[in-house]
């Protein structure tokens, strides 16, 4: 009797530990990256999301090969992205040439993109981080 309880135990605690560990809430496959995000922080500080999207700067992953795409304060911009095994390599971002009040914000957010080295996937939130700077990105639409 005594190793029937015991075989219950180890199988119990045994199932709940590998239910533990296949809930996989980090992330950094490159298939991991496709799709649609949203900006909400800068180096630490929070960007505000408006309820109708019209100021949201917005990065979309994956949908051609390799190729980047989004709206920012002011333009929409694309680009080219390499991805592997929690390393990421963004090419040149060009972009439409419309004048806005947040300029300055849009290259300087341009620039940092550039300089992504690595990317994590936690909790929905994309962190792309390198050169001493980081982005933050909540999951806009589902994959």
């Amino acid at each position: 009797m005594k190793t029937i309880i015991l075989l219950l135990l180890v199988s119990i605690m045994s199932s709940c530990n590998s239910g533990k560990s296949g809930m996989n809430n980090n992330l950094s496959k490159a298939d991991d990256l496709k799709g649609s995000w949203m900006l909400i922080e800068v180096d630490g500080v929070k960007v505000t999301l408006s309820d109708n999207n019209a100021n949201n700067v917005s990065l979309s992953l994956g949908q051609s090969e390799g190729g980047l795409h989004g709206q920012s304060w002011c333009n929409t911009y694309f680009g080219s992205y390499t991805a592997s095994d929690g390393k990421v390599t963004i090419g040149d971002i060009g972009a439409t040439r419309m004048a806005c009040d947040q300029i300055m914000d849009e290259q300087n957010y341009f620039n940092i993109l550039q300089k992504m080295t690595s990317f994590s996937i936690t909790d929905k939130v994309l962190t792309l981080s390198g050169d001493s700077h980081e982005l933050k990105f909540s999951r806009a639409f589902t994959k």
